[in-house]
């Protein structure tokens, strides 16, 4: 019979045990057939060629599946980081958007974003989804240099751009916990110091949630949007503030090294976050 693993009593005074840490990271590796298997319950996949050129469409209406990614705290996602979402079954919804149109008028490195609104087929009692405001659609790509002057962009097979967009979801959790985490540290030394003499930023991770075409089964990436005032605070490279950054941007890029600070010592120098951009 196999051993049972003691369970971790989350409390910011005790960093998470080692090997949950490992377990967590290792669990976050390319899903199994049978997991790929179970996110296709809902797709309906159509038979003709899964690859296809991007295309001018112009704005279209797609009726699509959405699932709201679930909020949850870091112990929580120790014991179990599968992906989880707020409702059993997917919501059915309409969505408006145009694939072609870039966002900001260019692609990024591996998914294009484009402006889209979706509203709900039926009522829906929850709000903790933005029904109706425009939001960020994401779709991974593969890119094709045809010659200096030309790049084509092609979609991902349908099981492919499923499994990506699973990959980007599990990570939105675990860096929403981290800095959940900081502000708990934050709160333990309030409450033994008092407050500082500076405002604490108060920043948190934009909502997302999982789409998909009905009923080619495209999979796509929804986050709430950020329209005006996007800043990139950190890199990949280094864990300072940008240098160009100056006032109210330099100070909340300041305050994100120092959460990436209390992640790496809270984890035990397992975990922290990287390349922070956003809005504050």
């Amino acid at each position: 019979m196999a051993r049972e693993l003691p369970k971790f009593v989350e409390d910011v005074f005790i960093s998470p045990p080692r090997y949950l840490l490992q377990e967590a990271l290792r669990k976050q590796g390319v899903s199994t057939q049978a997991t790929l298997k179970r996110d296709r319950k809902y797709l309906f996949i159509w038979n003709t060629s899964a690859l296809f050129l991007i295309t001018t469409v112009g704005t279209q209406l797609y009726t699509v599946s959405i699932e709201i990614l679930a909020d949850r705290s870091f112990g929580d996602l120790l014991e179990d980081p599968k992906l989880k979402f707020t409702s059993s079954s997917p919501l059915v919804g309409y969505l408006t958007t145009n694939f072609k149109e870039h966002y900001g008028g260019i692609c990024g490195s591996f998914k294009t974003a484009h402006i889209g609104q979706i509203r709900p087929q039926s009522h829906i009692e929850a709000l903790s989804f933005p029904w109706g405001s425009k939001v960020c659609i994401k779709r991974p790509y593969n890119r094709q240099q045809v010659n200096q002057s030309r790049t084509n962009l092609w979609r991902l097979p349908v099981s492919e751009e499923l499994e990506t967009i699973n990959q980007e979801l599990k990570c939105i959790p675990f860096a929403s916990s981290l800095m959940q985490l900081v502000y708990a540290f934050i709160s333990r030394e309030v409450k033994k110091v008092g407050l500082p003499s500076f405002s604490i930023p108060q920043m948190r991770y934009v909502k997302a949630a999982r789409g998909r075409i009905q009923p080619n089964g495209g999979a796509f990436l929804i986050e709430e949007l950020i329209e005006a005032g996007f800043v990139k605070y950190t890199n990949n490279q280094a864990s300072e503030p940008l240098p160009w950054l100056e006032g109210n941007d330099l100070r909340h890029a300041k305050f994100l090294c120092f959460a990436q600070h209390v992640q790496w010592e809270k984890t035990e120098q397992q975990v922290f976050i990287s390349d922070f951009q956003g809005l504050s």
